[in-house]
C-alpha cells in the first residue's frame, strides 16, 4: 500500500522543492508544506503536498511555463473548483495552487499547525491510519473515506484554528 511510515527527510526534500518553485517562480506565489508529510512522526504517503497561494491564480495558470520546466504537469482543477493542480511523478509532488483567500487554504493550514500542537491529535490520526491500512491495502478511494471524518474538524474555525488571516 501507499503508507509509509514517518521520515525524518520530508521536511527537508519539501523545503528544497519549495525553494525551486520560488526560483522558477519569483514571487508568483506563497508556498506551504502541507498534508502528512509536513508533520514529524506521521504515517504517510511518500509524496509531497505543497500548498501556494497566489493574487492572481488565472495568470498564474496562463504563465505556469516555470513549473513545467521544473517537471510538473497541469492537470487543471482535477476535481476541486478554484484549484490549480500540478503533479510531478519524479519526486512525487502534489502542488495545489489557490487563489488568496479561497476557502480550501485554511484547512489544510489548520490540520498542519494543529497537528504540529498536539501529540494526542498525532497519535489517533496514526493509529486510524494504521488501523484502515489493512481492510483498505489497494482501495485509496475506501481509505481516504474511511478517515474523512477525521479530517472534518479541521474545515472550520475551531480550537485547531492557527488564525491564518493574511490568507
Amino acid at each position: 500500500m501507499y503508507l509509509s511510515s514517518p521520515k525524518t527527510t520530508w521536511s527537508s526534500e519539501c523545503q528544497r522543492e519549495m525553494s525551486a518553485i520560488r526560483s522558477a517562480c519569483g514571487n508568483a506565489l506563497q508556498l506551504h508544506h502541507i498534508d502528512s508529510t509536513a508533520v514529524a512522526g506521521l504515517y504517510a504517503k511518500d509524496c509531497l503536498y505543497i500548498l501556494g497561494v497566489t493574487p492572481d491564480l488565472a495568470a498564474l495558470i496562463d504563465q505556469h511555463q516555470p513549473l513545467k520546466t521544473l517537471g510538473y504537469e497541469f492537470r487543471g482543477e482535477y476535481g476541486l473548483p478554484g484549484r490549480a493542480y500540478y503533479h510531478k511523478a519524479r519526486r512525487k509532488v502534489h502542488l495545489h495552487i489557490y487563489q488568496a483567500g479561497h476557502p480550501s487554504i485554511k484547512p489544510h493550514l489548520r490540520f498542519v499547525a494543529a497537528m504540529n500542537r498536539d501529540p494526542a491529535l498525532r497519535a489517533e490520526l496514526n493509529q486510524l491510519k494504521l488501523a484502515l491500512h489493512n481492510p483498505y491495502p489497494d482501495d485509496k478511494a475506501q481509505y481516504q473515506a474511511a478517515k474523512a471524518h477525521f479530517y472534518q474538524q479541521f474545515s472550520t474555525p475551531s480550537t485547531h484554528d492557527n488564525n491564518p488571516t493574511h490568507l
